[in-house]
């Protein structure tokens, strides 16, 4: 099936990857969140605009990351479907915690942004905890598990490259739970991401799609991290 429909490229596959998880950087987001992108291969449509529909598909989206393990969406908070240009977003408002979002094109392609809370004490967002970084990315991933075998069940996709990017802060200190602890009120170390904060993929970036079931429990995910 992927030779009838094209030759696979992976370079092409990486750099629509990182086109997409650097899409927003000029967007202001509140703290911090992390932004997961899944590019799939061999390129080619696998929803046609019918099934684009921001009240059918969009809804099963939002049911599933509401209501289902595990939760990415928090049934708190109210979320609305939309089409922008060829994607379907699903997107939710978390106001002081930063908007949480999901986006799905016709290709299969993901974009999942996850806010990440600021670690207790004064210093607030400046703060990344491992622990809920991990979380978040094992989260992003096992549900974009989910959604690849709901709008591909034939599973004419059989490539992927992951992206990922901590957006948000130009520095943070990166911390353990128990580092924190320690001192809550003082930093040892920080990030420095620049202008344009940059992506990271596995090495190498490309693999079968079937690196989904077992990268969030193996702890390849280290990694990304």
């Amino acid at each position: 099936m992927a030779n009838a429909v094209g030759p696979f490229n992976p370079d092409a596959l990486l750099a629509r990857a990182l086109t997409l998880c650097r899409g927003e950087t000029n967007q202001r987001i509140s703290g911090n969140a992390l932004e997961v992108v899944l590019a799939l291969g061999p390129e080619q449509s696998i929803l046609r605009p019918a099934q684009m529909d921001a009240s059918t598909l969009g809804e099963e989206i939002k049911q599933r990351a509401m209501f289902a393990n595990p939760r990415i969406l928090s049934s708190e908070h109210g979320a609305r479907a939309t089409m922008q240009g060829d994607a379907l977003v699903l997107l939710q408002e978390r106001h002081g915690h930063g908007d949480a979002k999901i986006a799905l094109w016709p290709t299969g392609d993901i974009q999942i942004r996850l806010p990440i809370p600021p670690a207790p004490g004064s210093m607030g967002s400046m703060v990344l905890l491992e622990e809920e970084v991990k979380a978040r990315l094992t989260a992003s991933l096992t549900f974009a598990n989910w959604l690849l075998s709901h709008v591909d069940p034939t599973e004419r996709l059989t490539h992927l490259v992951v992206a990922v990017r901590i957006a948000g802060n130009d520095g943070a200190a990166w911390r353990t739970n128990a580092e924190h602890q320690q001192s809550p009120q003082s930093m040892s170390m920080v990030m420095r991401w620049g202008e344009a904060p940059g992506a990271v993929t596995l090495r190498p970036a490309h693999h079968q799609l079937a690196v989904l079931i077992w990268l969030p429990v193996s702890g390849r995910q280290e990694a990304i991290l």
